[in-house]
């Protein structure tokens, strides 16, 4: 027989003993059934006597599969039938499997039992299944519960399909849960049977009396620091979480006030460890303490002095002061959201509690009217009502890609110095986790307004693709507070602690806009673009439909955003209807051009929704935005096919004008003669002009890459561009050229003379098969009129025609010689692309 011993239950077979109150539970009408997967078929009533004959036979012949498919979960103490955990196939072929569990009696739920049972359950199943690679877990958005009990257990949200499932006549998403071998082992290393036992020591918790705190915190401060001399201890009792004891006004002791803190404190240390390792900003250095007196952990470090800074303090600093806080916050905040995600999971970081699903926030919205919507004016209901629609009307609004954050950045965590008019530091770490960037924005616009905010643009590059987030945390904040006030009304000194905060940050933009379209109403949503694999279908999809030809690939997408300079603004958006995304955009600082304030923006919408304003919002969207960047924006641009009429009159009807066109043109490779430019290429050989590939300067030229990138800062200066140039680096120039997922290396041609590279001719791969582009031609000044650009050109297509291409595409500005060589070597005009831009300011820039 299996039996499997926890601390409060077993897992075993079926037992005799178990088919009474089996067959009770299996009665319909019990709430059980109504979480656990309700939109499947029920054992009918008249079923269940020949179930129970079944069960007992298995019982009689003592035959039960191994592994075990099924256990019964029972009470240690009585033998009380409480529930059955399970797992079934989702592929045998691939040993992937999922779990399950049920708990019949909502008397017992919420107890942890769910997850002493499951977490033995995934142990015996790991171990019973070596070959094992993951576990799933499925339920339904509907069964909040098991969410939370899969998020416990450590396993991740890997699917939602969204509207899957219909219960009682609404629709809810199917949720799938993940945990891979490696990961159990790490959060479980001894094994879950032997972590139960090691919480069940640790939960000797024992709630220290008011009047007692001092005493008894001072004794076991005491007895863990032996030889420090206590000669004052000042007690503060004001914490949520936490009792703080500060001795000899140096050191700081942490106290949980709760058993639930005491895991609260450990997961702090983990994240203050991680965080210390990547953050130039003081952070508490803890020391955790096992606290037998107290039969809870504790924790010290030493003082950082320091007070709250307050909105009123900050708002009166002179600019300058506000300034450089805003640069160490901004600062702070990219170096902690930007810790690699690998080495945040490998440190045990688990979600932040601050989390919330789409379900959660709608679950906000009913507290907000059931127990606020009473004592508020309509116009503070109106209020909640616009503030959420786009959450619950959009799922995907909140979406993101998340991150390491801190999730509480109040101003009494931020230690400001009055003498330095700087912070000294951040001391509170309670709710950092795995999750929304957003969370901390909106705790800043919520102290301290937008306008602040907006300061730290410079140091962190890309806070408008969280901003509408934080926006909508923000205004929630007051509610959650309010809502705390009225469910522990013992503590309300704690639910008033966010009066006299900011609220003075914009109002949610560009959100559910209402269009006309053949005069009815038309409505999509416009939110930040995530960096997954869906959104990057999605536009790729959109990018196809507009250009077939040549359209930006998934790769070269992903490339693009993984490789842009950290400190290069950029935003992206997507345009959402019922679901599809129907149109993206994206605005970035043009860090590559010497004049400040130069940014550019692309706007790609599908044909199918072109002519319906959707253009026009998602300009306007990245146009708000662009006010809050620094520098602030002075020169606004962007292109557009001659092709695409309708682009043209975009721009022109909100004041681009065109700058440059570029022609467009096609080389068909079968017809093209390379053979008659042998001689000119022997000429140039016997002036000493030598051509090699990219992969032979590898193995030839040990300073082959830097000679390279001068090569190409020299021809770029001299290429026909819309504004001045600045030279890149060496790593960006690596990034552009060669890692790109274009990059063609063994096609390039670089001409050299006594060592000096003087010329090059490049192909990229293009979006269609069969056909390349041509990359960058260019000859240094000195070597010009020689014919170089032509043999250049005819080594590249003779390349090309060897590997099989057939066709190439280039582009050329039309009053430049390029274009005349080209046409000359056979290319045909396809159409062009135009350059537009839009001076906003009335100064004269110089380029």
């Amino acid at each position: 027989m299996q039996q499997i011993e926890g601390n409060r239950l077993r897992l075993h077979d079926w037992q005799l003993a178990d088919l009474e109150s089996y067959a009770t539970w299996q009665q319909p009408g019990h709430r059980w059934q109504q979480l656990d997967g309700p939109y499947y078929p029920r054992t009918k009533p008249e079923e269940i006597p020949e179930q129970i004959a079944k069960i007992r036979g298995w019982i009689e012949k003592n035959a039960w599969p191994t592994p075990r498919r099924r256990l019964n979960i029972c009470d240690k103490n009585t033998d009380q039938l409480l529930g059955q955990v399970s797992w079934y196939w989702q592929s045998q072929e691939t040993n992937w499997l999922s779990v399950g569990i049920v708990i019949y009696d909502p008397a017992f739920w919420g107890q942890g039992l769910g997850f002493e049972a499951l977490g033995l359950w995934c142990d015996y199943l790991w171990h019973a299944m070596p070959d094992l690679a993951r576990l799933d877990l499925r339920t339904w958005s509907g069964n909040v519960g098991m969410m939370r009990l899969a998020e416990k257990l450590g396993f991740k949200e890997e699917a939602r399909f969204r509207d899957a499932r219909i219960v009682n006549g609404e629709f809810f998403d199917s949720m799938g849960y993940g945990m891979l071998r490696s990961e159990w082992q790490q959060r479980y290393p001894e094994g879950f049977g032997r972590y139960l036992h090691q919480q069940q020591a640790k939960s000797t918790f024992k709630k220290v009396q008011p009047h007692e705190k001092t005493a008894v915190y001072t004794q076991q401060i005491t007895q863990a620091e032996p030889n420090l001399q206590i000669e004052t201890a000042q007690l503060n009792e004001e914490g949520l979480v936490n009792d703080v004891m500060i001795v000899n006004g140096r050191h700081v002791f942490r106290f949980p006030k709760h058993e639930w803190a005491v895991d609260h404190l450990r997961q702090e240390a983990n994240c203050l460890n991680l965080a210390q390792q990547h953050l130039t900003l003081p952070l508490p250095s803890w020391k955790m303490y096992d606290g037998k007196l107290l039969g809870f952990p504790f924790v010290s470090y030493d003082w950082i002095p320091g007070e709250a800074l307050s909105r009123h303090l900050l708002l009166r600093l002179p600019l300058t002061d506000q300034q450089a806080i805003a640069a160490q916050l901004g600062t702070f905040l990219h170096q902690l959201h930007t810790i690699p995600m690998p080495e945040v999971e490998r440190a045990g970081i688990r979600p932040s509690v601050t989390n919330r699903t789409p379900q959660k926030w709608q679950t906000l919205y009913e507290d907000v009217e059931e127990m606020l919507f009473l004592h508020m004016m309509p116009f503070a209901r109106d209020w909640v009502e616009h503030h959420f629609a786009p959450v619950l009307t959009h799922p995907d609004f909140m979406a993101h890609d998340p991150v390491f954050m801190n999730g509480d950045l109040g101003g009494y965590h931020l230690l400001y110095n009055p003498n330095t008019q700087r912070l000294n530091g951040i001391i509170d770490f309670g709710t950092a986790g795995i999750g929304d960037p957003a969370t901390d924005f909106a705790c800043l616009l919520d102290q301290f307004g937008e306008q602040f905010v907006r300061l730290m643009n410079p140091y962190y590059p890309n806070i408008a693709a969280h901003i509408e987030r934080a926006r909508f945390w923000a205004g929630t904040l007051e509610l959650q507070w309010l809502l705390g006030g009225l469910r522990y009304p013992d503590e309300p000194n704690w639910f008033m602690v966010h009066i006299g905060h900011a609220a003075t940050f914009c109002p949610l933009a560009a959100v559910g806009n209402q269009i006309a379209q053949n005069g009815g109403n038309m409505t999509f949503m416009i939110r930040p673009f995530t960096q997954t694999d869906k959104d990057y279908e999605a536009i790729y999809a959109v990018e196809k439909a507009v250009f077939p030809k040549n359209a930006t690939t998934i790769a070269e997408f992903k490339h693009a955003d993984a490789t842009r300079p950290a400190e290069q603004f950029f935003q992206a958006w997507v345009v959402a209807q019922d679901g599809r995304i129907i149109a993206f955009g994206n605005s970035k600082y043009h860090i590559y051009a010497t004049t400040p304030g130069r940014y550019r923006f692309n706007i790609t919408v599908h044909p199918d929704f072109e002519g319906r304003g959707v253009g026009t919002a998602v300009y306007n969207q990245i146009w708000q935005t662009l006010q809050t960047c620094t520098p602030a924006p002075v020169i606004l641009e962007s292109s557009c096919y001659q092709h695409h009429p309708q682009a043209v009159r975009f721009l022109q009807q909100r004041g681009f004008r065109q700058t440059m066109r570029w022609v467009i043109s096609k080389l068909d490779l079968p017809a093209a003669d390379t053979a008659q430019f042998a001689p000119l290429i022997q000429k140039l050989e016997a002036e000493g002009i030598t051509f090699h590939t990219v992969p032979n300067l590898q193995i030839s030229d040990p300073a082959w890459m830097n000679k390279l990138h001068e090569l190409d800062w020299q021809l770029v200066q001299d290429e026909p561009l819309p504004y001045t140039p600045k030279k890149i680096s060496l790593a960006e120039f690596k990034k552009m050229y060669l890692d790109a997922p274009t990059a063609m290396v063994d096609s390039w041609m670089v001409a050299v003379k006594n060592g000096r590279y003087i010329g090059n001719s490049l192909l990229e791969k293009g979006s269609q098969p069969g056909v390349v582009s041509t990359g960058f031609t260019g000859v240094l000044r000195g070597y010009r009129r020689r014919g170089l650009a032509t043999a250049l050109k005819a080594k590249t297509i003779e390349y090309a025609k060897k590997a099989g291409f057939q066709r190439i595409r280039t582009g050329n500005e039309e009053n430049n010689s390029m274009l005349t060589l080209n046409k000359k070597l056979g290319f045909e005009e396809l159409t062009a692309s135009l350059a537009f831009e839009k001076q906003l300011e009335e100064r004269k820039v110089i380029e």
